[in-house]
């Protein structure tokens, strides 16, 4: 674009596949074609992205959204004025604040002439080339050092303007070439808009249209540097907008017509922050309607319409390298140009007429819309149109809130009118101002006094003449009048009428620029500021005084600026009286909360005047919102077709062009930030307000000529089939699904998203099928045609437009882990580019040494939560894995499930749930790291420790130990894992996030049985995993003998005494079990959070420096996962997210603090060995000390005694078993067993499963059924005398396996009729016996005996008896030595016991029928959709074997769902096909060994603490909500109920947050955040941020005791306490109360004091 303060610029490109130096090719050419990348030739797709023009946060997300779109290319200018403001002087920190022209830099130099043949400015040109050129070279990201750059760019549209240069215009340009060529970059350079570049200089093309252009030299590639996307905003003007059709058109023309490289100018456009914006009147805004807009948000359909045709484009990539364009014409306005070479061929179709029409082309007919291009990459089938947007759309709106903050409103200083400081000056006549200034300050004082005798008219005019931009005249210290110029015409020409006093008047006018020149011939000379002349004229005496010569007194800025007012800090602010408004030449200074979440954040100026807004220090940029544009112009709409202007297409007449300013996320504190203005003109700063842009609709409309989505295209190709138009749907943020259809139509719909109208016709069934096919999901699609909605409409092309909305939250923008302090942003950025990944980049280098993982040079204290994949969904990971990194979490430590991802050996699933790659990559995308255990065995109580079961029948084979076989499939999988996870560049050595690896799991444990063959096996397995070369260390956990240089860590409930078996490892905990998994049979396991923190506390106290919580979220054993076996199908292990994605409080708010404390540590962690030392019996001290920090950690281990500690000359009290935490070695910031952080009480809603009545397949209860056949009824059942082991049979396939006997009794046989025991044993898990059809009993093992000896008494009849008995499992074995061999199943004894003989007859020898599994397992029931049911008689209740299925409704809303099977036995569930487990409310827990509360102190163990004693382990089964649908009655659930229940008894519930509490001593340590600053606080808040507090349930400042829910008062209590509370707090979303006898008084002296609080939330 314009501009000649950009001298040079650098094009980027990174590859898809490779993501960190050396990762380029070696070597860039060109030939006519394109540019030879390694000599291939390459097509290739660019976008500008100015790095100053948005912040180092933005840059991954800006460059991720880039590539997304299509891109290959990042092209940027580099700006000398910002990096070398004062001449020698480079910029090495981030500022936008002080930067100043070109010009201004050169200016002072003798003779200097800008962009000519002038030695000075060549020299200094040359100067500060070879600077930059040294620069990259220096950190080898040119393309010929392995880096990214492969094109560089000298001067820029110097041909516009080199005319009024003449002939030293042409020798400054062979100059310019020359130079540049000399700096052997080793890549291209090319002149844009140069038509006479010379050789080998390329001339490139800018413009808005590039089609037509032709490089000087037959020798050289057609390319186009500056396709200008939009155009840029002046203040004063209209707001410009190109629409994407048109865009897409000429960059398919360009392609068309032989072109191999295009540039969109901008692709983000960003903002001018401080005084950046040249023009002049250039705005803050430098949107420029580009694909990603001001703020980063992804502008549609733009950015996904010009993604579909950069892939149309690629798909043509072979036949545009391959040869060059035979360009054909069809017609009038019909052009066609056909790329054939070989086996290859690609054709575009551009019609470039106003009116569509029909081509022929091939013997085939094409419709060719007006001004539009179709792409045929196969030369038969168009794969898009320019003019026909399959993309969706989006409308995006501002939400205000005020600006507020309850510690304060607004404080002020006004400037000085006039001359104010002592550098001012005194001249006769008028200066410029630029020469005077040298643009260190916007503004110039020109004062002058005069006298008058009393001969003064009342009303005088005051003319003046000014070369811009804009002015204010003072007279005798009050404004008088304005003038300003325009993008037009800077220049300023006012009369302003003023009254004279007799005696001493004041002239004092204020000139100000609004951004230099930045474009012309010789625009370095054009001024600013009063020339003159400057006059009075109306006198009385008639006469005209020219003031021009006098002598004037000059001030350069203002005093406030030399005071630096606009950081905040400093100057003397009023806030004791009135606070001025609409006063011109204020200062205005507020402090305001940043906007909650993570929308975009921008400041809306309305009513204000003009000036320039600094927040924390930083300027966002000159404001005006009272410089209206004009009020025509505009058009509702902007045809497309027709050559497109920067006029052609305006929006927003009448109204400031610019309100709201962008305020980057990263310079906001999350708690009081300042704000302060300097107004010149006057306004209201109290109208000010924040406003954060969000996504509203989204939206598309395709009609049934449309292409085929572009992704189809290879798919058709291989099949050979075309797809027709399909409208797809997708919400902005992984989080998000579409929530409601707010408009649908499919027929002749009208208007564009956000006012869509019904046509004159329109399909009445096209909003139900919308809705049926995308409410609930995060994106759909919907096939464009008559066979989908009917035909509403014969012979007319309908279309289909659509409006949604969304619900969910944002993903929190990736955190760039750069420093700026000490390396230039420019090179910031490139190095960026340069190492970039497709989620997030990290560290290139992970070591370790005694003390730490070291990563990139520097070691690291970090905190890990284990999250597995499986246990939850793909639509919950975002949320949870966020979650954890808000809970101060570093790293997601995961299994990896060989028996999930191999079920069948070579046959892999890696999708939904299974889908590592997405799960790693998502961690990533929230900036955290990743701990991958391959294992492969796992453990975790996952079915058969995640071993594959086809593993066991492998000939020979023995588990986990030095057998051939087995470590020839560890190892095939494990480098099937590694290599995965290297393709996707996910290892912290390519640039991804996993930082370790663990080969094996809890070996230790187990090895001393497989005696001399252990130690080999694991020396094996550490081999091999080194071997496989990830670049990260490898660990094992529980494995004192692990070899160099694997980790050996720890695993238990505590690991502060683990010691690694080598003082070069580092000390690590990957397994702290935060609870304890849950068995069917068993009591709900939890562990105090004041233990689980005492143990990180401590471990950390005595030298650890990487913890990982088992788990961080448990989630749900969903399907047949489970392992034990009877561990249960919640896997919830009282961790801080609980089942269902809920923090829970206050495990989740404590483990936080905590985390928080330690990371206050780090340096002093990292930085030196502990002294640990006794300061008496149970007290320990733990210090790490250097001569710059100093940290503690004191820890009481007493069980029973809280204790006194005297450390450093200070007095320390410590609760019994505790620790406290001082990060400077004084003050207490952490103690463990004092919870700062608020409870939450879970309540789950009731409400009937929903169903659709009286269809065909349900009885009047809403529920159909099918029997199971008890006994043998398939095909494949076999016989066998003896009895067989169940795993060995049935291969897990099923739970189920069949035993199946028949006897016969004589007529005679006394034994018929009388009572008979059936004595069974088997090795486990459960079973049911059947006689002669009938249940006659049952057994079952449990968690610390799966074996079943059960004795029946049964009743057999004369003849044939069948006896049937249906053994089953409960997932199998996971843990203990040999655990693959340990068998289930009925292997006898089986007798028939108590024959009236007095006889025993054992069966177990006798010849068995066997079957796997169930029919209906066979018939596939379970999915709901197979199979004849039953709903013509009464259903049957507490029938075992019987298979039930009803439809329901989702339950409203969006809170968790689980179903309460109440009133069931034994089964397993499927909704909507997918098994949401087994089920087992009939197994119940003893009734002894809970208690009302666990004493945190001492040691804790899986049984300490236990709840829900006597009642079933389980009654509520989590049904995540992305399996859900949201249409009436479609859903499915499905059970398959063993031994009986009544399913009309069924309900589903939703987990919600009831009460939020908090209870708060004095003698806590304040908040983490308030640490060294303030006395104890509670805090509340409501766990949604659309919530407030509505009711205060109970409030006791005093001694009150108990629990969330059940608080009481104490013996003493202060009687304010409820009303201070209440007021603190009813209406805020937050609120925050010190604890102390200054806010309640003091009810009980003497007494530690307690503040105890139970509120409720509502929506707001």
């Amino acid at each position: 674009m314009r501009g000649g303060t950009k001298i040079v610029v650098f094009h980027l490109v990174w590859f898809l596949c490779i993501h960190v130096p050396p990762m380029f090719s070696s070597n860039v050419t060109y030939d006519h074609k394109a540019l030879l990348i390694d000599g291939k030739r390459r097509v290739l797709v660019s976008g500008s992205i100015h790095y100053p023009r948005s912040t180092p946060e933005m840059w991954p997300d800006l460059i991720q959204k880039s590539k997304d779109g299509g891109l290959d290319v990042i092209e940027t200018y580099v700006f000398w004025n910002l990096h070398e403001p004062v001449r020698g002087q480079e910029k090495q920190d981030f500022m936008y604040i002080y930067v100043l022209d070109l010009m201004l830099v050169l200016n002072g130099i003798m003779g200097i002439k800008f962009r000519t043949d002038n030695q000075p400015f060549k020299a200094e040109m040359q100067r500060f080339t070879a600077k930059i050129v040294d620069m990259i070279k220096q950190e080898n990201l040119y393309v010929s050092q392995g880096g990214p750059i492969i094109l560089s760019q000298i001067e820029n549209e110097y041909g516009n303007i080199d005319g009024p240069y003449g002939a030293a215009g042409k020798s400054y340009i062979k100059w310019a070439a020359s130079m540049a060529t000399s700096l052997n970059t080793g890549v291209p350079w090319v002149m844009c808009q140069q038509a006479d570049a010379p050789d080998p200089i390329i001339n490139t093309c800018n413009g808005f249209y590039c089609d037509q252009f032709t490089p000087n030299s037959n020798a050289k590639p057609k390319m186009w540097t500056e396709n200008w996307s939009g155009w840029f905003l002046a203040f004063g003007g209209a707001v410009p907008y190109r629409p994407v059709e048109d865009l897409a058109f000429a960059v398919a023309r360009f392609y068309q017509r032989g072109g191999t490289f295009q540039n969109y100018y901008m692709y983000h456009g960003g903002t001018n922050f401080g005084r950046s914006s040249g023009g002049p009147f250039i705005s803050t805004s430098y949107d420029y309607d580009a694909p990603i807009d001001e703020y980063g948000i992804i502008r549609q359909p733009k950015w996904g319409h010009l993604k579909d045709l950069h892939k149309a484009i690629k798909l043509c990539e072979e036949a545009l390298i391959a040869t060059d364009p035979t360009i054909t014409s069809l017609a009038s306005n019909l052009e066609v140009a056909v790329y054939k070479s070989g086996g290859v061929c690609a054709a575009f179709l551009a019609n470039i007429g106003t009116s569509d029409a029909t081509a022929k082309f091939n013997g085939n007919s094409y419709q060719l819309p007006a001004w539009s291009v179709s792409i045929l990459p196969d030369c038969k089938n168009v794969v898009l149109n320019t003019a026909k947007i399959n993309s969706a759309s989006t409308t995006s709106s501002f939400a205000s809130q005020s600006l507020e903050d309850s510690s304060s409103g607004w404080s002020w200083i006004s400037e000085p009118i006039g001359i104010s400081k002592k550098d001012s000056f005194s001249k006769f006549g008028l200066v410029e101002q630029i020469n005077t200034t040298a643009d260190k300050s916007d503004y110039l004082w020109y004062s002058l006094s005069i006298d008058f005798e009393d001969d003064v008219t009342s009303q005088t005019v005051l003319h003046i003449e000014s070369l811009g931009h804009a002015l204010h005249a003072f007279i005798n210290g009050k404004l008088a009048g304005s003038g300003k110029g325009n993008s037009g015409n800077a220049k300023v020409n006012v009369d302003i009428p003023i009254t004279l006093v007799a005696g001493k008047n004041t002239i004092d006018l204020l000139s100000l620029t609004v951004g230099l020149q930045n474009y012309g011939s010789f625009f370095d000379t054009w001024g600013a500021g009063i020339t003159g002349p400057v006059t009075l004229k109306g006198l009385k005496n008639g006469t005209t005084i020219d003031l021009s010569s006098q002598q004037w007194t000059y001030q350069i800025g203002l005093q406030g600026e030399d005071l630096g007012l606009s950081s905040g800090s400093v100057g003397q602010w009023n806030s004791q009286s009135n606070l001025p408004k609409n006063q011109p030449l204020t200062w205005y200074k507020t402090n305001f909360v940043a906007p909650s979440g993570n929308d975009l954040v921008a400041i809306d100026f309305t009513g204000m005047g003009k000036g320039e807004a600094w927040v924390n220090g930083q300027s966002i940029g000159r404001y005006w919102p009272t410089y209206v544009s004009p009020n025509s112009g505009c058009a509702t709409s902007c045809n497309y077709r027709g050559s497109y202007s920067s006029s052609k297409c305006l929006k927003n007449c009448g109204n400031p062009s610019q309100t709201l300013y962008h305020v980057p996320r990263s310079w906001l504190k999350t708690d009081s930030n300042t704000l302060v203005l300097f107004e010149e003109s006057g306004g209201d700063p109290t109208k000010i307000s924040l406003a954060t842009k969000q996504i509203g609709s989204l939206c598309s409309q395709v009609s049934e000529i449309h292409p085929p989505p572009i992704d189809m295209w290879n798919s058709d190709s291989e099949s050979g089939r075309r797809s027709g138009p399909v409208l797809s749907l997708d919400c902005p943020n992984p989080k998000q699904v579409i929530s409601s259809i707010k408009f649908a139509s499919f027929g002749t719909p009208t208007g564009t998203c956000g006012n869509f109208n019904h046509g004159s016709c329109s399909s009445n069934k096209a909003l139900s099928i919308v809705e049926k096919a995308c409410i609930g999901s995060r994106s759909c699609k919907i096939n464009v045609s008559i066979d989908t909605f009917g035909d509403p409409c014969r012979r007319v092309t309908k279309s289909l437009a659509v409006e949604a909305l969304f619900i969910g939250n944002l993903l929190k923008i990736k955190e760039a882990a750069m420093s700026v302090k000490k390396i230039d942003q420019f090179i910031l950025f490139l190095l960026f580019l340069a190492i970039y990944a497709p989620a997030a980049t990290f560290c290139a280098n992970v070591t370790y040494d005694h003390r730490a993982l070291i990563i990139d040079g520097s070691r690291r204290v970090l905190l890990s939560g284990s999250i597995h994949y499986p246990r939850s969904t793909p639509e919950m990971w975002p949320d949870l894995i966020q979650k954890s990194k808000d809970g101060g979490i570093d790293v997601i430590e995961t299994y990896v499930f060989w028996n999930l991802h191999e079920p069948i050996r070579g046959q892999y699933n890696f999708e939904g749930r299974r889908d590592l790659v997405k799960f790693v990559k998502l961690v990533a995308a929230a900036g955290l790291y990743v701990h991958l255990r391959i294992g492969p065995y796992v453990c975790a109580e996952w079915n058969y420790g995640g071993f594959p079961i086809w593993l066991h029948f492998i000939p020979g084979i023995k588990f986990r130990t030095d057998n051939e076989a087995f470590k020839a499939e560890m190892k095939r999988f494990t480098t099937k894992i590694v290599n995965m996870m290297k393709e996707e560049s996910l290892y912290a050595s390519q640039g991804g996030p996993i930082i370790l690896s663990q080969i094996e799991n809890e070996y230790g444990d187990v090895d001393s049985a497989y005696g001399p063959a252990a130690k080999p096996y694991i020396n094996w397995a550490a081999s091999m995993a080194t071997s496989l070369d990830t670049g990260v260390p490898w660990v094992m956990c529980m494995q004192a003998d692990a070899p160099n240089p694997i980790i050996n860590t720890c695993n238990g409930f505590y690991c502060d005494q683990f010691t690694p078996n080598s003082n070069a490892k580092p000390k690590i905990w990957t397994e702290g079990y935060n609870g304890w998994f849950l068995y069917y049979g068993g009591a709900v396991p939890y562990r105090p959070v004041e233990d689980l923190a005492f143990a990180v506390a401590r471990f950390y106290q005595l030298g650890g420096t990487f913890m990982n919580y088992y788990m961080y979220h448990g989630g749900t054993n969903f399907g047949r996962t489970t392992g034990g076996p009877f561990v249960a199908t919640s896997y919830d292990y009282d961790a801080p997210l609980d089942e269902y994605g809920i923090i829970r409080q206050p495990k989740w708010g404590h483990l936080k603090d905590l985390h928080n404390s330690i990371k206050l540590c780090e340096e002093a962690l990292i930085a030196t060995d502990p002294a640990v030392t006794s300061l008496g019996p149970y007290i320990e001290v733990a210090v790490y000390k250097t001569d710059d920090v100093c940290a503690a950690f004191l820890a009481n281990t007493n069980t029973t005694v809280d204790l006194t500690v005297n450390f450093s000359g200070d007095s320390y009290q410590l609760p019994a078993w505790s620790v406290s935490i001082l990060p400077d070695c004084k003050n207490v910031v952490f103690n463990s067993a004092k919870i700062n952080s608020a409870s939450a009480v879970s309540i789950v809603r009731t409400e009937s499963l929903k169903q659709e009545v009286g269809t065909s397949e349900s009885d009047s209860s809403g529920w159909s059924w099918i029997s199971e056949p008890i006994g043998i009824s398939k095909n494949e059942s076999f016989s066998k005398f003896g009895l067989l082991e169940q795993i060995n049979n049935t291969a897990d396939r099923s739970d189920y396996f069949w035993y199946s006997l028949s006897i016969d009794l004589e007529d005679d046989d006394d034994d018929a009729g009388s009572q008979t025991v059936l004595h069974i044993e088997s090795l486990g898990h459960a079973l049911h016996a059947f006689i002669n059809g009938n249940l006659a009993g049952n057994g079952t093992g449990n968690s610390t005996n799966a074996a079943v000896i059960v004795d029946i008494p049964i009743t057999l009849v004369n003849g044939k008896n069948t006896i049937d008995l249906l053994s089953l499992t409960v997932g199998l074995q996971n843990f203990g030595a040999f655990f693959d061999t340990w068998g289930a199943g009925i292997t006898g004894p089986v007798t028939l016991k108590g024959l009236k003989n007095g006889t025993t007859i054992d069966l177990s020898s006798q010849q068995w029928t066997y079957q796997v599994g169930l029919l209906g397992e066979d018939l596939g029931l379970p999915s709901g959709s197979a199979g004849q049911w039953n709903s013509q008689s009464t259903l049957p209740k507490n029938q075992s074997l019987t298979w039930y299925k009803t439809n329901f409704v989702t339950p409203s809303g969006n809170d968790p769902v689980a179903i309460d099977f109440t009133g069931m036995g034994k089964g397993e569930a499927w909704v909507n096909g997918q098994s949401i487990g087994r089920y087992w409310p009939t197994y119940v827990s003893p009734n002894s060994g809970c208690t009302n509360s666990c004493d945190y102190r001492g040691y804790y163990y899986q049984s300490k603490c236990l709840r829900n004693c006597g009642k079933p382990s389980q009654t509520l089964y989590h049904v995540p909500r992305s399996w859900l649908k949201s249409d009436s009655s479609n859903n499915t659930l499905v059970l398959f109920e063993e031994s009986g229940g009544d399913p009309t008894r069924i309900s589903f519930v939703t987990k919600q947050i009831g009460s939020v509490c908090s209870y708060v001593s004095e003698s806590h340590p304040p908040p983490i955040e308030m640490w060294r600053k303030s006395g104890p606080v509670l805090s509340l808040e409501c766990p949604y941020p659309n919530q407030v507090i509505s009711s205060i349930k109970f409030a006791s400042f005093g001694t009150p005791y108990g629990a969330c829910g059940s608080f009481n008062h104490g013996s003493c209590s202060s009687s304010i306490a409820l009303y201070t509370v209440q007021k603190a707090c009813i209406g805020s979303r937050r609120c925050n109360i010190n604890v102390s006898v200054n806010t309640f008084g003091d009810p009980c002296r003497g007494v530690t004091k307690s503040l105890a609080v139970e509120a409720s939330c509502n929506l707001d």
